[in-house]
């Protein structure tokens, strides 16, 4: 193990010893949730961030825990489209690439999506909300983090147009 140096090198050393020393107790976060919604994304799916996510399942805890017991992470993936400004939707890139079938010319352009939907994605976009327990060794605290981001990710996805909710994956349990 390389030493590491003295925490006057720099302010942020004692920062980092701090993160190398609760790593290597193997003191990580805990996964309360990974959700999923369904498509077509609602707007308030569109519109969620960090401090939305965050501030509503700790107002859901019932002070049970505080916004510094959980960290939430709201991850897009885009295919790299451009986002129309009107409708928040990103552009679907196959859009510009032309594909042609057999013993067809170039000039011939076949749209991917009307003739081969099932090897092209349906949402040029995908959202997954994570949420994280900071707390890792209260499990009081864990289990009330569940239930308050179980009940959100309800409220949330109750106005769906398809009337689901997606999916939603708790990636650790209370020990």
């Amino acid at each position: 193990v390389a030493s590491v140096p003295s925490a006057n090198a720099h302010p942020n050393v004692a920062k980092a010893q701090a993160l190398l020393e609760r790593l290597h107790r193997r003191e990580f976060y805990r996964n309360v949730n990974t959700l999923v919604p369904a498509f077509p994304y609602p707007d308030a799916v569109k519109r969620l961030n960090q401090a939305k996510v965050r501030d509503a399942i700790v107002k859901l805890g019932g002070g049970m825990f505080q916004a510094s017991d959980i960290w939430v992470d709201v991850v897009r993936i885009t295919m790299g489209g451009k986002r129309d400004p009107e409708t928040g939707e990103y552009d679907n890139p196959l859009r510009y690439v032309l594909f042609t079938g057999s013993g067809q010319s170039p000039a011939q352009y076949i749209d991917p999506v009307r003739y081969a939907p099932s090897s092209t994605p349906i949402s040029s976009e995908e959202i997954a909300v994570r949420v994280y327990c900071r707390v890792s060794d209260d499990d009081v605290v864990f289990a009330a983090m569940c239930d308050a981001t179980s009940r959100w990710w309800k409220q949330l996805t109750a106005s769906t147009p398809s009337g689901g909710g997606g999916s939603h994956k708790t990636m650790a349990v209370a020990e």
